[in-house]
């Protein structure tokens, strides 16, 4: 991998360990196991500073489940990243005690996934019974120490119902919540067996643009994530590709134990129609989940955008003061 142009963020999974077990992840279902030892993730933390990252994200499974993550957590602010983070289910963080260690250790923000505004609805996603008042209880402590959040909500064929209820949920957070982040499902290896749980688009477009909509004018910030951009037009602003030309760095263990460090891989597993020639957003959009391809036939949401600024459309459809 080239040392140019890489933008200065990484991200480590110290574990594929997780007290989860979600419907769309492969881990277990794979039984890809592994837990880095701390000596080892202290070498990647070098050896990512060697490639510009400026920013480290520890990842898993469930990063919060390694015995030794306030270490981690510590090592890393001594080598010297301008950022700390995790992404987590938020369930251990709970524990006040657990949350300021890591605080005290160099943690600098956190994303949490959140998959329901109910608990049957979380949990039915999670696979694990009580696991929403647990991300709850661990979203509240975040929020009373003011440590920064992202919530990050995947949308699935189990939450799309709540989804749109969910902002009054989160809205009282405000500006303790930097966003919160609507992801299209990824296509694993999971999903692409699974199709059901990917929703129409033309579902999620509705959602997402009530949510957007309300957006303007409340304190809460939200974003879309790896979605085609013509479904989510006309809030290209908010929306984030994991696959654009940040480049951002992965290091994670494969199943021989050895590192890799690469792009971010959700390409592999989209494509674009004959359709998407002429659109003006080609380039940015990184295109649709063959999963979705394969279980959905009506294809007509898909249509080429101009070059048009998001804030011109909005203007001219009333969406924007």
């Amino acid at each position: 991998m080239a040392v140019s142009n890489v933008e200065p963020i990484a991200y480590i999974s110290s574990t594929s360990l997780c007290n989860n077990d979600c419907v769309f992840c492969g881990l277990k279902k794979y039984n890809i196991r592994y837990q880095i030892p701390l000596e080892e993730i202290r070498q990647q933390l070098q050896h990512l500073q060697e490639y510009g990252a400026q920013r480290i994200v520890f990842t898993g499974g469930e990063p919060t489940i390694h015995p030794d993550i306030v270490e981690i957590i510590r090592s890393a602010k001594e080598i010297g990243y301008d950022s700390v983070s995790i992404f987590t289910n938020g369930r251990r963080v709970k524990d006040i005690d657990l949350l300021r260690e890591l605080v005290e250790a160099g943690l600098k923000s956190v994303m949490v996934s959140l998959h329901g505004r109910t608990a049957q609805t979380h949990d039915q996603t999670v696979q694990r019974p009580g696991a929403f008042e647990e991300t709850m209880g661990g979203i509240r402590m975040m929020s009373e120490i003011n440590l920064p959040m992202v919530i990050n909500t995947p949308v699935t064929a189990i939450n799309l119902g709540e989804i749109a209820s969910m902002y009054d949920m989160l809205a009282p957070l405000g500006e303790k919540v930097r966003r919160w982040q609507l992801s299209n499902l990824f296509p694993t290896s999971v999903v692409m067996n699974r199709p059901e749980l990917h929703p129409a688009y033309e579902e999620i477009q509705e959602v997402i643009f009530e949510i957007m909509a309300r957006a303007q004018t409340g304190h809460l910030r939200c974003v879309t994530q790896e979605f085609p951009l013509c479904v989510v037009f006309p809030w290209l602003n908010e929306s984030r590709e994991l696959s654009d030309d940040r480049k951002q760095l992965i290091c994670r263990k494969d199943i021989q134990g050895d590192y890799r460090q690469y792009r971010p891989w959700t390409n592999l597993y989209k494509s674009k129609l004959p359709t998407c020639e002429p659109c003006g957003m080609r380039k940015r959009c990184g295109g649709i989940p063959l999963c979705y391809l394969m279980s959905h036939r009506d294809l007509s949401i898909f249509r080429p955008l101009e070059f048009i600024s998001d804030e011109s459309w909005r203007r001219q459809m009333g969406l924007s003061n």
